[in-house]
């Protein structure tokens, strides 16, 4: 099924702005998504199809046939958007693959592209399974001057503040579970500025995914996040748009 949907060129990518709502700098931020369209020509999430490349080993496959075609879509907007970023997800079989920095450095080489341009997604339940494989990727991709990004923070580490001094991230995404219905729930937004603070205190900028509504947008506003995303702000789209406003 996977390899004969990169056969038959049914895989697509779609882009989710990630905006800045401190106003801290005019980059253009979206987040990579992939999309699968099934033989009848019906769009899918790529959640069992994922899960499925994890299962028989593809994943690395998967991850680098995204990064290519972000690759060559992030070179040309940077020719008229010189100051794009893209996030691109890391799945935990990529964090073994010790071949990746290199093929990922010569893929970048190849397309011109500034390393700075490209950031790397690692979930933190993949890094407390694979803690030493996390730090060699990370490290790794530091030598190659790619941002490092820790997703789904907040739920799988016992040590949060430990975990960041350790990979020294660029950017730290909040779990959906810490940014969902914050308007009724005081303890969570409690919970969410502590782990917002200790984000910031390793030096990374912090993300709040999955936002909903004007309402926890305006708490995450007031809890002093760097960056926002979600549906309510603009659904993953084929086009890169950015024409969000605050």
């Amino acid at each position: 099924m996977i390899t004969g949907a990169i056969q038959e060129q049914r895989l697509f990518l779609v882009y989710q702005p990630i905006a800045n709502i401190a106003g801290s700098d005019n980059a253009e931020r979206y987040e990579v998504l992939l999309r699968i369209r099934d033989p009848e020509g019906h769009t899918q999430l790529p959640g069992p199809f994922v899960n499925m490349a994890g299962y028989v080993d593809l994943d690395r496959a998967l991850d680098r046939w995204v990064l290519a075609n972000a690759v060559d879509i992030l070179g040309a907007r940077l020719r008229t958007h010189p100051d794009s970023v893209f996030f691109v997800k890391l799945s935990r079989g990529s964090l073994r693959d010790q071949e990746l920095p290199a093929w990922l450095g010569r893929t970048l080489a190849h397309a011109g592209l500034p390393a700075r341009a490209l950031v790397l997604q690692l979930a933190e339940e993949d890094i407390v399974a694979e803690p030493e494989q996390a730090e060699r990727m990370t490290e790794a991709l530091r030598d190659l001057q790619v941002g490092i990004a820790v997703e789904h923070f907040g739920l799988s580490s016992e040590q949060p503040a430990q975990l960041l001094r350790s990979l020294r991230p660029d950017y730290v995404k909040v779990a959906r579970p810490l940014t969902h219905g914050l308007h009724d729930a005081a303890d969570k937004l409690t919970r969410l500025e502590t782990l917002l603070n200790t984000a910031r205190d390793s030096g990374a900028r912090t993300i709040a995914a999955y936002v909903e509504d004007v309402d926890g947008l305006a708490l995450l506003w007031q809890s002093q996040v760097d960056l926002v995303q979600g549906n309510f702000l603009r659904q993953p789209d084929e086009e890169l748009r950015y024409d969000i406003e605050f």
